[in-house]
């Protein structure tokens, strides 16, 4: 009986697969007055083609859809699927964004950012892929590059990203979210705060490295960066879902060839599937996240008030801010921050 019972529990036990997937990052620098972009972007195509295969390639300032054409056509990228954000949308504006899949590209849609001030004649965006990578596991992945030059807008442009999440996507806490680009501002900037505390995304760099000392991805050493400065712009955002685990088990900064005035970021993570968990909503650490949550919607208020910011985005991260304390997030988002 006991015999029986022991295979009885082995083989209707579910089988959670695990395994790990990379994902890369780079500001490709394809801009109309930037020099040999041809030469530098078959050059990225053939360093990433003699790398490990990763599960998301995301590309930041492909700007001219004939580069994007020439780009995702060569013979380094044959068996990704490709997509361009400004094709992806019923406007003329200009975000310059492109991801490339290896696995299944289930959906695929950009935006732009509603506060976006035209700085250099092109808007600020997003592409968010729906993918299925080829061990089966779908992940939301969100490819974005944020202002350059105004706090407000960036801070702006991080509020509408958790809004987005915790109000309008369906699917928002079923499926683990992957968020990667050029986000123009810091670590420690309110930026990085909003969506690491609003929308529980971790810094896959940061949880590997333990900090940023001594490291940039716009770097003065870098030749093809003239502006002399050494800055952390560049990031690989992630967090888990109910029934898919994600931890950081590498990250480094890459692609220094040359290719661009930013370096890469190549991070691995590492997937494990598990039964169904939530915390209960009184854990101590359910209660930390949502208190953190609310703290950095009102540090982002503050900012905004601060620098002049668009009232209807402040009045959005109050009602934001609100609702998370009260628990009054929409279904599909309610028990956020009560995952394992």
């Amino acid at each position: 009986m006991k015999l029986a019972l022991a295979f009885l529990v082995l083989f209707s036990s579910p089988a959670f697969a695990d395994g790990d997937f990379c994902v890369q990052t780079i500001n490709s620098h394809a801009t109309a007055w930037s020099s040999r972009n041809a030469e530098r972007l078959e050059k990225m195509a053939n360093t990433l083609k003699a790398s490990e295969p990763c599960a998301a390639y995301h590309f930041q300032e492909i700007w001219m859809s004939s580069q994007f054409d020439t780009f995702s056509a060569l013979p380094a990228f044959q068996g990704l699927k490709f997509v361009y954000g400004d094709r992806l949308r019923n406007d003329s504006s200009m975000i310059g964004l492109a991801s490339a899949y290896p696995g299944t590209l289930l959906n695929a849609r950009s935006e732009l950012y509603p506060v976006n001030d035209g700085t250099f004649g092109v808007e600020k965006g997003f592409i968010l892929s729906d993918v299925k990578l080829a061990t089966g596991q779908e992940i939301f992945f969100w490819n974005t590059h944020t202002n350059p030059r105004s706090d407000t807008n960036r801070i702006s442009q991080a509020i509408f990203t958790a809004d987005l999440f915790l109000t309008k996507e369906p699917r928002a806490l079923q499926l683990p979210l992957v968020l990667t680009g050029d986000l123009n501002d810091y670590p420690d900037s309110t930026e990085l705060l909003v969506l690491q505390k609003v929308l529980l995304l971790n810094d896959s760099f940061f949880d590997v490295h333990g900090s940023y000392q001594g490291i940039c991805t716009f770097c003065s050493d870098n030749p093809e960066n003239n502006e002399g400065k050494n800055e952390i712009l560049d990031f690989v955002l992630y967090r888990s879902s109910p029934t898919l685990a994600l931890t950081a088990v590498s990250s480094e900064v890459n692609l220094k060839n040359g290719v661009s005035d930013h370096y890469g970021v190549r991070s691995t993570l590492h997937f494990a599937e598990r039964a169904p968990a939530l915390r209960a909503a009184n854990d101590p650490i359910v209660l930390k996240r949502m208190s953190d949550a609310v703290a950095a919607l009102e540090t982002a208020q503050k900012d905004l008030v601060k620098e002049g910011g668009e009232e209807s985005v402040i009045q959005r991260a109050k009602e934001l801010e609100a609702m998370i304390r009260d628990g009054r997030l929409p279904e599909h988002a309610k028990d956020l921050y009560r995952l394992p």
